[in-house]
């Protein structure tokens, strides 16, 4: 097979079709906008061109204010170029069927053991793309919390998520083993998650540079607090884009109602001990690894490895490489 490597994702640069009148070219506007970009053809990838969640959700919602054809953060991921999604909303909206209900992202499709990544504490699994195109071993799906779509609202314990969460799981894949992981926040769902399920279904759990707990709960933080962390995350994420950002007010109020709720969720959470194989990966320049020996006595099972880099850069370059690595060292060992 290739290398980890050679599969990095890269901008291709062939310039394509440009969008056909009517609907595609509407939408081609909408995303030179959000973008930030003038180069915008009817094959090109929201993801490759430098979208991300945030700017997902500023095109749902012009799209939807400026095209009357109702669309959802999933259609971005499902139908990331302009004529598969043009196509996707024409057909949709004939017969104004229910959309983003479940919580599951399909980031990569394939055959063999499925991979579950649980979103972060903004909500959305956008910064799972990268890492998704390098997993070889099955279908990857992305597990993104409510709230960040029109009409829907972010559950407010961590308990609650895993509940709900295995639930979809179970829904996607109802039988045999699985991967599961979490970046950040998503590491400590995950853990609940794989607890619910068990060892025997989920046959490797990978932390990537999890979140900070505590086996007692901590004070709820100040609104203060909430707001500094929240724009220190958008800053971090910032790490992640490869294209333009502009803020759209309605997004952002969706993702900041998501991150506080999360990061309120996780200050008053208190783990149990999960038994089962993990493999716990921490940034040599993140906060979190001071956390690491609450993790070692809360996963007596658990394989801490350090990479290079900080909470965010693990996600992108070299970094991604050797978090991706471990998936398939996790998968070598399960085996």
């Amino acid at each position: 097979r290739r290398s980890l490597v050679s599969r990095l994702p890269e901008r291709v640069e062939e310039a394509g079709e440009a969008p056909h009148a009517g609907l595609e070219k509407t939408l081609a506007e909408i995303w030179r906008r959000v973008l930030g970009r003038s180069d915008i053809r009817r094959g090109d990838d929201f993801f490759s061109l430098g979208g991300h969640s945030l700017l997902a959700m500023r095109v749902v919602t012009t799209v939807t204010a400026e095209t009357g054809h109702r669309a959802t953060v999933r259609d971005i991921f499902e139908y990331p170029t302009i004529e598969k999604l043009a196509l996707h909303l024409a057909a949709a909206n004939q017969n104004d069927e229910e959309k983003g209900a479940s919580g599951i992202l399909p980031l990569v499709s394939g055959h063999g053991l499925p991979t579950f990544l649980i979103h972060p504490g903004g909500g959305g699994v956008g910064a799972y793309r990268r890492l998704a195109g390098l997993l070889d071993e099955g279908p990857v799906y992305g597990v993104f919390a409510g709230g960040l779509e029109f009409g829907t609202k972010p559950l407010t314990s961590i308990t609650e998520m895993a509940d709900a969460y295995v639930e979809q799981i179970r829904q996607e894949c109802p039988v045999g083993p699985i991967r599961l992981g979490g970046w950040s926040f998503g590491g400590v769902v995950a853990v609940e998650v794989a607890r619910r399920l068990g060892s025997a279904r989920v046959v490797q759990l990978v932390l990537i540079d999890p979140s900070q707990v505590a086996d007692t709960p901590r004070p709820a933080p100040t609104q203060e607090a909430l707001d500094i962390a929240f724009e220190k995350n958008v800053a971090g994420l910032a790490k992640l884009a490869l294209g333009h950002v502009e803020e759209d007010a309605e997004a952002i109020a969706r993702a900041r109602d998501v991150f506080i709720t999360n990061v309120t969720a996780l200050v008053a959470h208190c783990p149990e001990a999960y038994s089962g194989p993990v493999t716990i990966l921490f940034g040599e320049d993140s906060p979190a690894i001071s956390a690491s020996s609450v993790w070692q006595k809360l996963l007596p099972n658990g394989f801490i490895r350090v990479l290079p880099g900080d909470h965010y850069t693990l996600l992108t370059g070299e970094a991604l490489v050797g978090v991706a690595n471990s998936f398939a060292r996790s998968s070598t060992a399960a085996e």
